[in-house]
């Protein structure tokens, strides 16, 4: 059910996502939806929470991949920025934008927001290596990244044009920041 809510709400926005619709696209009845999730904000932060569920799985996978190879803060930056083009993504910046002006759902939806940055965090660290992590400028640094990442896959989807212009150079910028927070420059 979560999977079908994260595709309506990615598809169509959150206004337009209903219970009839998610219910048709999961397979299951109207009725089973609403005995999970009683409400329609609850079905979409469970959706949300699905989404990153999976693009957790995704960044620890690619990150054990590039732990240790060439260009490895490169490719660790790359898988943040592969999550954050996924259609979970997508679905994540329809319920921020409705969640502005509802402060109950925008609570809910900072919580994950801020469950998700952790765990990017650590996951990306441990990519980047114990020098990176433990250096006093990491969590800063480690903000600008997601900050950057999230900023161009937002604009993404109505300037694509823009996005493959500006990401291999907002690439090089991070890499280079990553490398001086390293080498105690940063």
């Amino acid at each position: 059910m979560t999977a079908a809510a994260l595709d309506v709400l990615a598809d169509k926005g959150y206004p337009a996502m209903t219970f009839t619709e998610v219910a048709k696209r999961a397979g299951v009845s109207r009725g089973a939806i609403l005995h999970y999730f009683p409400t329609k904000s609850d079905l979409a932060l469970a959706a949300i929470e699905y989404a990153e569920s999976m693009a957790v799985k995704t960044l620890r996978e690619r990150v054990k991949v590039a732990k240790g190879t060439p260009n490895t803060d490169a490719k660790v930056i790359d898988a943040l920025y592969e999550i954050h083009s996924a259609s979970g993504f997508q679905a994540f910046l329809a319920l921020q934008l409705h969640a502005r002006t509802d402060p109950p759902l925008n609570t809910r939806l900072y919580a994950i927001v801020e469950r998700a940055t952790v765990r990017y965090g650590e996951i990306a660290a441990d990519g980047w290596g114990p020098e990176v992590e433990e250096a006093e400028g990491f969590r800063p640094l480690l903000e600008v990244i997601l900050a950057t990442v999230r900023g161009l896959v937002s604009v993404a989807e109505v300037a694509a044009p823009y996005d493959q212009d500006v990401w291999p150079a907002a690439r090089r910028v991070l890499v280079s920041a990553l490398q001086d927070l390293r080498d105690g420059k940063a």
